[in-house]
């Protein structure tokens, strides 16, 4: 479980770092 939200955080940064470009 603590393994899927750091994953899911992880994705979020991710997507938000993407976004911005």
């Amino acid at each position: 479980m603590e393994n899927e939200f750091l994953d899911k955080v992880e994705n979020n940064a991710v997507v938000r770092i993407w976004s911005k470009k």
